[in-house]
């Protein structure tokens, strides 16, 4: 049998954030059941797409949109759909698109993958701005070359139901974004010609393994009867197990997509989604009302309790029929879920274990028990308590605003699975039927009638929702971004470890074993999420989610002075925690961890009023609503004796005011490249945070570009010159936060900078620095042989002034070197956070100077010790607010030379999609 899938494409949005070169782009879609060995020789697709979803309304907004060239199209030679061709023209430029189409997919019931695939590719044809100043006519359609392919995997397929929203980017040439949406349905089966192999019946005998073709459905049931002449070759038993294990995958698969549709359609229209109608045939029959009273609770006792021979009490009648009818329920009930759940629970035991501290409290200890049974934490307590002293005004004005802003709520009553019945139990089996093969034939009729009663209903539904999904597919896209968050944070903090610790112990050196204790850790959380179910979306890219063996793990150590205790957790951990900030919403996250924005004496009235609509407390927006108020009573009453032009000016001043304000908030991130680098090679870590804060303004900085070999102070100055620009040429009416991300010799390069006069003014405006494999204490106790000798010898060859500052031989007294003269300069604790991110797999980089702190050999060593410690207690004593430390562990399966000299890991953090994904998200609040 071959599952009939409905499979539905949807493009929504495309935005340019990287692209090179002007033209027109479109996209072309199509679905496989596997990857082809060579991914750039893309095979004609397996789906058919066969249906293009509101396609009057495309030529109309084809018409009347000037930058929509050619229209959506289906391409049946390559089994293909293609996007709306369109003109990009400038950065940021966004394209409305609203492309839907609907493939057929037919594959294996039975199918080993619970996955397909679908492979999207950019389209490109050359056509610039003076091509279209001449009216040239646009390329045709087969002159369109592919620049760029993405796979993304379709998974729960056996499910049978499944939607999802993903923002598809391309490759690091072409980076853009197109917001794709995803749904599909089982809607039938359909039976196929198939082999099958048959066993010899005992494993004795020395008959070969037999193929046979089945051409009918009774056949692949069955295949014992072809061989046989006469006769059933199947007993009562036999038979009773083969239909109700086939019933109960067919049939259970099809009410399990209904009513996971039914679920998302109700969102769409409530009236036109209703439970699944159910053939009484195949329902359990409930169990009769007891004639007779119920006994009351003396007369039961007074009952003797029956005893067997050991001396346990026999169950009686009424509990055996209890105990069996639930265990036909739970033979009907869904089996998938519950292994997942406890593999999910097994793999948060075993990662748990490691790192349990004895002063952490469990859950058990923070929740509360109530008269109902249930738990809750004392958080929702105290808000239940607070919500009665809330008046009844206020509940009603609440309740409106919350229906008004929320989706309409799904009732899970109305979908739930109904508790079948066995269909062996509908069977009339007789002597003769043990020897005619049409209890055969008879028993694959009634599951044929079975599944297609299901089915009919399935398609339906699926026709419905395809009917109201072009009209209301804004509301299906909130919805599934929000799931898409929850299950991107779910997925992303399984590999992220956090151990929070006093401000004081910033000054704590690292254990000797931390290497290998990370390690081995990570090395855990892989095999052991590999082994369990890990939470998947409904449509992945296939380069951001790897296999969980091959996913980077991230150990945090964070220094505040809100937290006195030390404290050592892992993420897994905290996800059922209220308090942990992963376990709630993301929106929800964010906004109460984002810290208090730093304004200058000068325009703090104006920043804070910024922010005070930004963030929209409820304090504030009572004040800001009665502020308004009065001023339009001012205004009403000052309208009679002022002028038309008076009025007008007023009005005009205000609309300045609010455009000035908006551009004093914005926030400015810089990025700051390494040695021998150049401004293309922070460019991904770039666009990764333009996806999330489009609003912002980046600098790559290119100042350096060709000069890293000089002077570090040199360089310094030129990025501080190329800021200030950048600042003045951007924003002339101000701007709110100042963030610099600086990999490798970046940031020391950054830190020169921030100690120029020049960046004096902006001080107050530092918001973020994140430094990736930095060496802030110079090379100092590197025991990397190869790196210090390929250090010694550019020194030489090529007089890099930077690499002897770097390596502290540019004076024989190291205080007067050039990195302990910085160490002793501001600029650090102007930050409001400081991430340091460094890899114990990195070489090129020192562990602990890439993260500022103490090392072992520099508490024993008198001579040059005092140097290192001091340069480390220059840097981080002034530091009074948070100070983040991470340790990247990447997977790196490839063996060369930069492997084996530590150069990957050092690569990977300009390099690893998957990474940067997760500091993105994880931490956004750092950036917003």
């Amino acid at each position: 049998m071959n599952g009939i899938f409905e499979v539905v494409v949807n493009f929504t949005q495309f935005k340019n954030i990287d692209l090179f070169r002007q033209g027109l782009y479109c996209v072309r879609a199509t679905l496989h059941s596997q990857k082809p060995e060579d991914e750039k020789q893309l095979p004609v697709g397996e789906g058919l797409p066969y249906y293009l979803l509101n396609e009057k309304k495309v030529h109309d907004r084809v018409s009347q949109n000037k930058k929509i060239v050619y229209p959506a199209k289906i391409s049946d030679s390559l089994k293909a759909f293609y996007s709306k061709t369109f003109r990009v023209q400038y950065v940021d430029q966004e394209v409305e698109l609203e492309d839907a189409c609907l493939f057929r997919f037919e594959r294996k019931a039975r199918h080993h993958n619970d996955h397909c695939y679908l492979a999207l590719e950019l389209m490109f044809a050359e056509y610039n701005s003076t091509d279209y100043a001449m009216r040239k006519e646009y390329p045709a359609q087969n002159e369109f070359e592919m620049v760029s392919l993405k796979w993304f995997t379709i998974n729960k397929f056996h499910s049978g139901h499944g939607s999802g929203f993903y923002p598809a980017t391309f490759d690091d040439s072409h980076f853009c974004l197109m917001d794709v949406m995803v749904h599909f349905c089982l809607i039938d089966y359909q039976f196929r010609q198939t082999t099958v192999t048959l066993k010899p019946s005992s494993s004795t005998s020395k008959q070969q393994p037999t193929e046979i073709i089945c051409k009918t459905f009774e056949q692949s049931l069955f295949p014992q009867n072809m061989i046989r002449p006469t006769g059933n070759a199947y007993t009562e038993k036999e038979v009773h197990q083969v239909c109700d294990k086939a019933h109960s995958y067919y049939v259970q698969r099809l009410i399990s997509a209904y009513n996971s549709l039914a679920r998302l359609a109700v969102i769409l229209d409530k009236e036109a989604v209703g439970p699944l109608d159910m053939p009484k045939h195949m329902l359990r029959p409930k169990p009769a009302p007891p004639t007779s009273p119920p006994p009351s609770e003396d007369s039961m006792k007074k009952i003797p309790e029956k005893k067997d021979g050991k001396g346990k009490v026999k169950p009686s009648e009424a509990q055996k029929d209890s105990t069996e009818s639930k265990e036909e329920s739970d033979a009907n009930a869904d089996t998938t879920q519950v292994s997942a759940t406890k593999k999910k629970e097994s793999v948060q035991q075993t990662v748990t274990s490691v790192h349990k501290d004895p002063k952490s409290k469990g859950i058990d200890d923070k929740a509360t028990v109530q008269s109902e049974g249930k738990v809750k934490s004392p958080d929702k307590v105290e808000t239940s308590a607070k919500e009665e002293n809330v008046p009844k005004e206020k509940k009603t004005e609440q309740k409106q605003v919350k229906e008004k802003k929320a989706l309409p709520k799904v009732d899970k009553k109305r979908f739930l699975f109904p508790a079948l019945s066995r269909f062996s139990k509908r069977i009339e089996w007789t002597k003769d039927s043990s020897k005619d093969k049409k209890i055969c034939e008879l028993v694959t009729l009634m599951l044929t009638k079975d599944i297609k009663a299901i089915a009919e209903q399935n398609f339906q539904l699926w026709y419905t929702f395809i009917r109201l999904l072009p009209s209301r597919s804004n509301q299906i896209r909130e919805h599934l971004q929000k799931e898409f968050q929850t299950l991107l944070h779910e997925r992303i903090t399984c590999f992220v470890f956090r151990e929070k610790f006093a401000h004081k112990d910033r000054w704590r050196c690292a254990p000797k074993d931390i290497f290998s204790q990370h390690q081995r850790q990570a090395s855990m959380v892989r095999r052991a999420w590999g082994q369990a179910e890990l939470a998947k979306l409904v449509l992945e890219d296939a380069l951001v989610f790897p296999d969980p063996e091959d996913h980077v793990v991230l150990f945090e150590e964070s220094f505040e002075k809100s937290n006195p205790t030390s404290e050592y957790k892992s993420s897994i951990s905290n996800l059922s925690i209220s308090n942990n900030h992963f376990a709630s919403s993301p929106k929800t996250t964010l906004s109460s961890s984002t810290p208090a924005p730093l304004t200058s004496p000068a325009s703090s009235e104006r920043i804070s009023l910024v922010d005070r609509k930004r963030t929209g407390s409820a304090s504030n927006s009572r004040e800001s609503s009665t502020a308004d108020k009065d001023s339009g009573s001012k205004r009403r009453t000052r309208k009679g004796s002022m002028g038309l032009k008076d009025f007008l000016k007023e009005d005009i001043q205000a609309v300045l005011e609010e455009e000035e304000a908006g551009e004093e908030a914005k926030h400015i991130l810089v990025f700051v490249h390494g040695y021998q680098g150049n401004s293309w090679d922070m460019r991904l870590f770039k666009n990764h945070l333009a996806l999330l804060f489009p609003d912002h303004l980046f600098l790559l900085s290119s100042s350096n570009e060709g000069h890293t070999e000089g002077d570090i102070g040199e360089m310094g100055a030129r990025l501080a010159s190329e800021i200030v620009e950048f600042i003045v040429e951007n924003c002339p009416l101000g701007f709110s936060r100042l963030s610099i991300i600086a990999h490798s010799l970046g940031g020391l390069i950054a830190r020169a900078a921030l100690a120029r006069k020049e960046m004096e003014p902006y001080h107050n405006n530092l918001h973020t620095f994140m430094s990736l494999a930095s060496p802030h204490c110079g090379y100092m106790y590197s025991k990397n042989t190869v790196l210090d000798t390929g250090i010694w010898v550019l020194k030489k060859w090529s007089k890099s002034l930077c690499l002897t500052q770097l390596s502290m031989t540019d004076n024989p007294d190291h205080e007067k070197c050039f990195i302990y003269k910085l160490s002793k300069k501001k600029g650090l604790e102007y930050f409001q956070n400081c991430l340091l991110l460094a890899s114990h797999q990195d070489y090129y980089s020192p562990f602990h100077s890439s993260r500022i702190e103490l090392h072992h050999d520099a508490l024993r060593n008198q001579k040059h010790g005092k140097v290192y410690t001091s340069m480390v207690e220059n840097l981080i004593k002034p530091l009074k607010r948070t100070l983040k430390r991470f340790n990247v562990s990447f997977v790196n399966k490839k063996t060369n030379l930069d492997s084996i000299i530590g150069r990957t890991a050092h690569i990977l953090f300009l390099d690893n999609h998957l990474y940067m994904v997760m500091v993105c998200y994880i931490y956004r609040h750092l950036f917003e």
